[in-house]
């Protein structure tokens, strides 16, 4: 089970955090794009009365989304890590030309950093 807080997950802190964060991940990511994404989500129980929605519960994801100058393998999940630690929340991390991007960009606009 996760220890991370999810209560900050505002745009303006998120996006805060995350350009206090913009020089160490140049510095140390070969970033040419950095944004993110909060998308809220219901759990819904189709199963009763037709016509009827029960909504069983709600949850809120934070995606950040990069690209990279270069090919970064193991980089990937060490910045996912250094996000998670830094923001204090899960973070989904995706990249610019994932499955992922397509129905999230549908769903709301990314905040850009980079």
């Amino acid at each position: 089970m996760s220890t991370h807080k999810k209560e900050q997950l505002t745009p303006a802190h998120i996006q805060e955090k995350l350009m206090a964060l913009k020089p160490t991940l140049l510095q140390g990511y070969p970033l040419s794009y950095l944004a993110f994404t909060i998308v809220t989500r219901q759990a819904i129980d189709h199963t009763v009365a037709k016509g009827e929605e029960v909504i069983l519960g709600e949850w809120t994801e934070l995606y950040i989304i990069v690209d990279f100058k270069e090919a970064v393998g193991w980089q990937f999940y060490k910045l996912q890590a250094t996000l998670i630690d830094y923001l204090q929340t899960e973070v989904s991390l995706i990249t610019k030309t994932s499955p992922d991007r397509g129905w999230i960009s549908k769903q709301t606009k990314p905040y850009e950093i980079i």
